[in-house]
């Protein structure tokens, strides 16, 4: 109905703005004859000659609303990346990961809120992202015994001495944040899943001298009664193999880590240190999780000091999905070794089962810089190993892929580990972007791992060769050993024809080599440190 007022000529509406959409008219209306009553469209419908020398009026646009889908949830695949080779993972201590020199005075203090936290930590997850990191080892994250710390005066101590395992450590929780620190934390894990990356964090095998005198229940004796300390690490005693007890007490970190955390699996520090009884009780409590085992195929500082000798067998049939590849020592071997070490996991695998796997540790945070063994060259070289080598997940630490140089510190408030040589880290990520491709992929994690002779330097055996074959495509992995010297060799490749081209997948870097192409042989000239990848399977001349 109009309102009984009279009504007003069209003229009166000449005040109206000129090009205005129709909302604007309702705008307009409503404030200069608020007596016309809404809906006001319906008493002025769109004309083509209601208003001279006006441009004519359109409808206003539809616009169609369109919504971005939701990106799937989170699913936890960790276990599922371990079993298909597809894990690369990133270990990292929140403690210096985590932290800021905010003055630039290259110390981190800790009273000016400059030590690394849950939430400061996740500003570093878009470049590990970037990387192809799709797994994160967190170093352990709970809180620190104040007794017999490990470190300088005023240290915060060694994460691997926890005073107890039922919550986290109160250094990692940002000051002022209105949020909890296992809220905090579970920021950082939810933060990591919504770039795809799986979190898993370590599970110490000991307790500090704090919760060995809180818990003595737990604690193993020798016969006098006496506790026992691992090796030269003052800082911890050793708990019992297994108890009940001791169930019941893990019982509560895994509570902690799963429930309130929501991690993807676990790192067992010292995994012989538990019986095989202990990791199936578990394992099978949470066959779901991810379980990475600290053991290797040959321990070469075992047997410690009230530390039983390695199981690798033992623990992977107990369930654990992985255990540690001994290519820390690598640096020791020479060309043969490697190859053969090699070969010995390919055995291992023959008899346990090909749903287990490696990880690449060239590198823990328990060896020195691997800088000392020949530089950026030398990173280079088993980074290119790293992601090309059978039956093992790429292992990286943080640091590494800048050329830190000084030892991985769990023990200090310390800056994030960083070196001049991001070069390191180009590398890296160009060799792992080839080995997550669709045409390269398969065949550097499913593929068979074919050695190669290679006539050589019998005295110093440098040239390492072997194929990686899958589906119809051949990868040829051709490195020098030696960070020093050129290596002269001959490498057999069975039914290479002579017209092959060689097409180099690899980053170039370093010192020019050669390679000469005949029937069934390759001759080249290396340079230090070098290490190629080619794709046999292109076209030949």
């Amino acid at each position: 109905m109009w309102s009984p007022v009279s009504y007003t000529p069209w003229t009166a509406y000449a005040s109206m703005p000129p090009h205005a959409p129709r909302s604007a008219y309702g705008q307009w209306a409503s404030q200069q004859y608020a007596y016309i009553p809404a809906p006001w469209q319906s008493y002025f419908p769109a004309r083509t000659t209601w208003l001279p020398n006006r441009p004519l009026m359109k409808p206003a646009a539809v616009t169609k609303v369109t919504t971005k889908p939701a990106a799937p949830p989170f699913k936890n695949r960790l276990k599922e990346l371990f079993f298909n080779r597809e894990a690369v993972t990133y270990a990292l201590h929140i403690r210096t990961f985590g932290a800021r020199d905010k003055n630039g005075d290259m110390i981190i203090d800790p009273n000016k809120n400059e030590s690394g936290t849950f939430l400061k930590a996740i500003q570093g997850l878009p470049e590990l992202k970037a990387m192809g990191i799709n797994n994160i080892h967190l170093l352990p994250i709970l809180p620190v015994g104040k007794k017999e710390r490990l470190g300088d005066f005023g240290s915060p101590g060694s994460v691997y001495a926890p005073e107890a395992y039922d919550s986290l450590n109160e250094e990692y929780k940002e000051p002022n944040s209105p949020y909890t620190l296992v809220q905090e934390a579970r920021m950082f894990v939810d933060a990591a899943h919504k770039l795809g990356i799986h979190v898993m964090v370590d599970i110490p095998s000991c307790a500090s001298v704090d919760l060995a005198e809180t818990r003595p229940d737990l604690l193993a004796r020798d016969a006098q009664g006496n506790t026992l300390t691992p090796t030269n690490w003052v800082d911890i005693r050793m708990f019992v193999k297994d108890s009940p007890a001791l169930r019941d007490y893990y019982q509560k970190f895994f509570d902690l880590m799963i429930n309130d955390v929501g991690v993807d699996g676990f790192r067992a520090d010292v995994a012989r240190a538990r019986t095989m009884d202990f990791w199936r009780y578990f394992i099978g409590k949470y066959p779901d999780k991810a379980w990475l085992a600290e053991t290797y195929t040959e321990e070469d500082a075992s047997p410690m000091k009230n530390i039983p000798r390695d199981v690798p067998e033992d623990l992977m049939k107990a369930g654990f999905d992985s255990i540690y590849g001994q290519f820390h020592i690598f640096h020791d071997m020479d060309a043969h070794q490697y190859i053969e070490y090699l070969q010995q996991h390919q055995a291992l695998f023959n008899r346990i089962g090909p749903q287990k796997s490696l990880i690449g540790s060239f590198l823990t945070h328990d060896d020195p810089s691997t800088m000392k063994h020949g530089g950026a060259l030398y990173c280079k070289l088993i980074s290119g190993l790293m992601a090309t080598q059978p039956h093992a997940n790429p292992y990286i630490l943080d640091g590494f892929t800048t050329g830190y140089t000084h030892e991985f510190d769990i023990f200090n408030w310390r800056q994030r580990p960083t070196g001049q040589h991001p070069d390191i880290g180009e590398f890296l990520t160009k060799m792992l972007a080839i080995r997550q491709s669709k045409t390269y992929g398969p065949v550097l994690t499913r593929g068979q791992f074919i050695p190669l002779e290679v006539s050589q330097n019998k005295k110093d055996p440098s040239i390492i060769a072997f194929l990686r074959q899958h589906q119809g495509k051949t990868l040829l992995v051709v490195a020098n050993k030696n960070m020093n010297s050129i290596a002269k060799g001959t490498i057999e490749v069975p039914g290479l024809n002579p017209r092959q081209k060689l097409f180099n997948l690899a980053p170039s870097y370093g010192g020019t080599s050669t390679f000469v192409v005949n029937s069934g042989t390759i001759e080249t000239t290396m340079a230090p440190g070098r290490f190629y990848l080619f794709d046999l399977t292109m076209p030949q001349l």
